[in-house]
């Protein structure tokens, strides 16, 4: 007598295999959870007074959370007395050199605004090229500029931020990297990002994804936390 042959349903949606539909869902739900925020600021607090930029550099330092963020912009606001091009603003991100003051090149630099200005103007600035800020790690955005009557606006508070804390604030008369901390002060800034989350990856073995660590089996009954569990739970309403 045959042994009993055991018969396992395939759930199918619209053309796309059980595998399909929990990768497209999941993808869904990631990038609902992805998006730019702010990292830490001192935004609007710009009664602290301004900094001279003339042929001198400027810079606060600010210390990332347990997260890690894509860089997506950073903000400033420069005060042009005289007329100037943008493009005369050197501005970058370094790493700190433990005692107060940034160290070393930049780790990445931003591309000036174009255009000239006269007055006082917020630059929202893009990096010149991806960057990554690190968790646990502590950087200086340093502002520079050989024209003159150019200064940048100083902040009345710190900043403050839900995934940055403020580590400092440094000027550098006559440098392009401040080199005298100054706890007195604080830089004008703001920093936005992108969290950088796991998503599912395609795991070794047919009929198996990646889930933020776990191996799961498409083809048979999937038990996951939260608003994924619900996902499946609706999934099985529909298993015939």
């Amino acid at each position: 007598m045959a042994g009993k042959s055991e018969t396992r349903t395939k759930w199918i949606f619209g053309g796309f295999h059980t595998c399909d539909f929990f990768l497209l869902r999941f993808g869904l739900l990631l990038a609902q959870s992805s998006y730019a925020t702010v990292i830490i600021s001192s935004y609007p607090n710009n009664s602290g007074g301004l900094r001279n930029l003339d042929h001198a550099s400027t810079g606060g330092a600010f210390t990332m959370g347990p997260a890690s963020f894509q860089l997506d912009t950073v903000t400033f606001q420069i005060d042009f007395i005289a007329s100037a091009p943008g493009s005369a603003l050197q501005v970058g991100l370094y790493g700190d050199g433990g005692s107060g003051n940034p160290t070393g090149a930049p780790l990445v630099t931003f591309t000036p605004p174009s255009g000239t200005f006269v007055g006082i103007n917020d630059s929202t600035l893009l990096p010149a090229s991806p960057f990554t800020l690190q968790a646990l790690t502590a950087y200086w955005l340093v502002l520079y500029t050989e024209v003159t009557q150019v200064g940048a606006t100083l902040s009345s508070v710190a900043p403050a931020g839900a995934f940055a804390t403020s580590a400092g604030y440094s000027t550098g008369p006559g440098t392009t990297v401040p080199n005298s901390s100054d706890p007195r002060n604080f830089l004008l800034y703001e920093v936005d990002g992108t969290q950088i989350v796991s998503g599912p990856t395609a795991a070794p073995g047919a009929g198996y994804v990646r889930f933020d660590g776990r191996i799961v089996n498409c083809s048979g009954r999937v038990e996951l936390p939260g608003e994924i569990g619900e996902v499946i739970a609706q999934l099985e309403s529909y298993r015939t």
